[in-house]
């Protein structure tokens, strides 16, 4: 097992099985060329777990707590994802490295395989961090402790 730093801010750890992605992956996964992000993949398991992060204006980032960034999220994931049957799931509120978060859960349709997807959102600082956790329907209930481990892995 590894630990890996995002951001020269957040660590984590990457799990056995699992490597990190390279940025030629992610753009081809994400279908951007977004520079601030981190990735890593369990091909066995069909399990992506992404960190996205970016510096908000202060200001703003008084203004807009997690539970605000998540539900802005979900809506322009449900908006980029209805020709793929997004269906929203649960939302739920949650503690990440000692902060306040807020996370939702998401199923769509990618390339004809039903997948699961976890959204977290939490602040440190003037940093908004968005955590995704991607999963093929049919390996959700096994990929789900292991993400949780990797979420709790968390910390500054």
């Amino acid at each position: 097992m590894a630990e890996e730093r995002i951001n020269q801010d957040l660590n984590l750890m990457v799990p056995e099985g699992y490597r990190v992605m390279s940025a030629e992956e992610m753009q081809a996964m994400f279908l951007d060329d977004n520079p601030n992000r981190w990735a890593m993949r369990n091909e066995a398991m069909h399990h992506t777990v992404a960190v996205f992060y970016h510096k908000s204006n202060p200001f703003l980032s008084m203004l807009a707590d997690a539970k605000s960034v998540a539900e802005s999220t979900q809506l322009k994931l449900a908006e980029g994802l209805l020709s793929h049957q997004y269906q929203k799931g649960e939302s739920f509120p949650l503690a990440m490295c000692g902060q306040k978060a807020y996370g939702f859960t998401y199923r769509y349709i990618n390339h004809e395989v039903p997948t699961d997807g976890t959204v977290i959102v939490f602040k440190h600082g003037n940093i908004c961090y968005t955590v995704y956790g991607y999963s093929a329907a049919e390996y959700t209930e096994t990929n789900r402790p292991m993400f949780e481990t990797i979420c709790k892995s968390m910390h500054f």
